[in-house]
């Protein structure tokens, strides 16, 4: 596991180094993409914001806050977004992505659409395919 230096909430005291490759493993065990955007949108906890500064300009840019979370024997553990992206080796704009998903479709998770279009200009015909295996055949 990379090692990303101990932070302020103290992720490496809370999670040893066992657990980490544990989550690592379980989680890419799941092999399935849309498994994993699951995993990782309830791992992750969206809050709004408790406190804001005030500014010059009256739009604010952030309405929630997140907290990370994994499963350590059993109970979740708050740990940092570092951590977090480093224990399971993905980035923040997966993360990113998999948690929007989730938010834009009202708490549940859509399934993955990539290569899934019927509107594809380069599709060959059907008759075209089937003469391409009988000629391979």
């Amino acid at each position: 596991m990379p090692d990303h230096g101990c932070c302020r909430k103290k992720c490496c005291e809370k999670v040893t180094e066992e657990d980490r490759v544990a989550l690592f493993n379980g989680f890419w065990e799941l092999a399935n993409f849309d498994a994993q955007n699951v995993f990782l949108s309830r791992s992750v906890r969206q809050q709004g914001v408790k406190r804001r500064r005030p500014r010059a300009k009256k739009v604010f840019d952030k309405a929630y806050s997140k907290a990370y979370y994994v499963n350590v024997g059993g109970c979740d553990v708050a740990v940092c977004k570092v951590f977090f992206l480093a224990t399971f080796d993905i980035s923040s704009g997966r993360l990113t992505r998999a948690v929007g998903k989730q938010r834009a479709s009202g708490g549940v998770s859509p399934g993955d659409r990539r290569g899934r279009y019927d509107h594809c200009k380069q599709r060959l015909p059907s008759e075209a395919v089937d003469r391409v295996k009988s000629h391979i055949l």
